[in-house]
């Protein structure tokens, strides 16, 4: 009788712990109906090699992403970094190209892990590699998202207004494109014509305290430096959450609108708008990717 009573409180006290509250914790949370470790664990793919007794035609291009128009929109948001509970699947994050190439890439708090850049130069757009920003100049590297602002205030000493010099930061929203080079190539090899973006840079606009609005164009990316951040973070996919794209599957596979700024030419890498405005600037642009277009075309016989 003694033993029966003893396994009847055990019962009663194993049932009742079934029901005390548990305490919550963030690596139990699952963040949706399934696992997502596929972009996460991606590796940006391996490019064709081109030789060059293989290129029979290449042509440089400077071309804008304006990432405001609505098919660049994945490139412009989130303006804030979603984050996804960790624990249950590998650390994922929704970020914009800005946050990406910036905060994760060229100024990653983990040394080890930062990125080159290399500072902007706007006499000189093609040799955009001439001057490397160090690793490990944490400030200098800050110093590209700042500008110099004149302002008039009162000097406390004399009363009187002077002019006085002040830093600001330019605020991550206000980057609103992205300029790229590439090289479009015919590899006979293959019998196609292949692209390669070459290197990067994102452009703000922004506006001082008397309302005149600024451009200014940040810093250079080498592209293949950064294909292994830009092929394991995702982008907002509008048809199907099952199937976000990366940024390195954006920018291989051209599913961005752009305007073309230079075609590689005899002087010194001119500008399109050094000679036409307006419309004519981009019939100007479209013309020039329309040859690109009809040189592979040309090449066929049906």
């Amino acid at each position: 009788m003694k033993r029966q009573n003893i396994l009847t409180l055990a019962m009663v006290l194993l049932l009742s712990g079934a029901f005390l509250p548990v305490e919550a914790q963030v690596g139990d949370v699952l963040d949706g109906a399934y696992i997502r470790e596929h972009v996460p664990k991606r590796e940006p793919v391996p490019l064709q090699n081109i030789r060059e007794a293989d290129a029979m035609y290449s042509k440089r291009i400077l071309r804008e992403i304006d990432m405001r128009q609505k098919i660049n929109h994945p490139l412009y948001f989130p303006l804030q970094p979603v984050d996804y509970p960790e624990g249950k699947q590998p650390d994922r994050k929704r970020v914009n190209f800005t946050y990406l190439v910036y905060n994760i890439g060229a100024l990653n708090p983990s040394e080890a892990k930062r990125k080159p850049m290399f500072e902007f130069d706007p006499k000189d757009f093609t040799n955009w590699y001439r001057k490397p920003i160090p690793i490990e100049d944490t400030m200098e590297r800050k110093n590209v998202l700042t500008y110099s602002e004149e302002a008039r205030e009162i000097d406390t000493l004399t009363g009187q207004m002077i002019n006085v010099t002040k830093q600001r930061s330019i605020n991550k929203r206000d980057i609103q494109s992205i300029i790229l080079w590439e090289e479009w190539v015919f590899d006979k090899q293959r019998s196609v014509m292949d692209v390669r973006i070459i290197a990067m840079a994102p452009v703000a606009k922004y506006q001082d305290v008397s309302g005149q609005e600024y451009t200014k164009r940040l810093f250079w990316i080498y592209y293949p430096h950064y294909r292994d951040i830009f092929a394991n973070h995702e982008v907002f996919n509008t048809y199907n959450d099952a199937e976000r794209k990366t940024f390195d599957d954006i920018f291989l596979k051209r599913r961005f609108e752009s305007h073309v700024l230079i075609e590689s030419n005899v002087y010194d890498n001119r500008f399109v708008r050094d000679y036409l405005l307006g419309i004519d600037a981009m019939l100007e642009g479209k013309r020039i990717e329309n040859e690109l277009f009809k040189y592979e075309h040309d090449l066929w016989e049906y």
